[in-house]
């Protein structure tokens, strides 16, 4: 599993998932992609790329085989926007079953992670 995701990777998913402009990996960070992409994650590329880096990192609980660093999209977009599972899998390209069971997998690890990311942002230094 590689932990070194890039934050170009997390913006170009999370762009293809929003659908917008078909994103290529030297697709520019526009002040209206970071506004939809907060508008939908909740937060920035950056800080999806800590949150996977300290839950990949974490011996004690390690993902299960098939896991992947878009699951965290996938989570985010279900407690950012609250929709039904129908809507969020549709949106993902995904059936409900797989959707079901990757965010609630990435759910409780992000949940773990509270004390980390909130309160210590000497990682984004």
């Amino acid at each position: 599993m590689n932990q070194n995701i890039s934050v170009s990777s997390f913006i170009y998913y999370g762009l293809e998932i929003l659908n917008r402009n078909r994103p290529t990996l030297d697709t520019r960070w526009t002040t209206v992609n970071q506004r939809r992409w907060s508008t939908n994650f909740g937060t920035s590329p950056s800080i999806c790329q800590v949150i996977w880096g300290l839950i990949t990192s974490n011996n004690e609980e390690p993902l299960p085989n098939g896991a992947n660093f878009f699951h965290i999209l996938w989570t985010l977009l279900f407690l950012k926007l609250y929709m039904s599972e129908s809507v969020l899998s549709g949106l993902v390209g995904v059936d409900e079953k797989s959707y079901r069971k990757w965010i609630w997998i990435f759910t409780p690890k992000i949940a773990q992670l509270k004390p980390k990311i909130v309160s210590n942002t000497s990682f984004l230094k």
